[in-house]
């Protein structure tokens, strides 16, 4: 009987170190299998935020031209066809050749793709707004038209600095 003891506990030893092993290695693989799916999380949310970064550059140009072309057309200091033939009207087809894909919208922050359609529809009533100010007093007319132009500038702003610090948190 005293045989049997030390052998019954080596296998027991042998049982339970297989056992351990094998509950360490799932272990491991699960935290192997969730590390590289947030890996993978954050990869698709620097691609997507990176994506509606690009907007920025194309806003902020168009909201440039439109805001001098505006102000400048209702002081009179161009015509009616000079101003609609050198308005930025391209900026949606760039936008939209900049799309952040269906599948990735998901990653931008809450609103963010709308807040981008919202300032290039401000855009184009910043052109309609300096159509039909320019015959109005002109100081008034000056003050509607730069008030507007201000405002587009802020939701620009606020959209690059919003996409900026969400892409910055990816890295933290």
């Amino acid at each position: 009987m005293e045989g049997w003891l030390p052998l019954a506990t080596g296998l027991g030893g042998i049982a339970l170190g297989g056992v351990l092993g094998w509950v360490g290695k799932a272990i491991e693989q699960g935290r192997s299998w969730e590390l590289e799916k947030k890996r993978d999380r954050l990869h698709r949310e620097r691609e997507a935020l990176s994506k509606a970064l690009a907007w920025i550059d194309p806003m902020t140009l168009a909201h440039s031209s439109a805001s001098f072309l505006s102000l400048q057309y209702i002081m009179y200091r161009f015509d009616d066809e000079h101003f609609r033939k050198s308005y930025p009207a391209n900026l949606g087809a760039q936008l939209q050749a900049l799309e952040v894909p269906i599948d990735l919208r998901i990653f931008l922050p809450e609103g963010a793709q709308e807040r981008g359609v919202r300032i290039l529809g401000r855009l184009g009533n910043l052109y309609l707004e300096a159509l039909a100010q320019r015959s109005r007093d002109p100081k008034e007319a000056f003050e509607a038209v730069f008030r507007l132009t201000q405002e587009v500038e802020g939701e620009i702003n606020a959209l690059r600095t919003e996409l900026t610090n969400a892409l910055l948190r990816t890295y933290e």
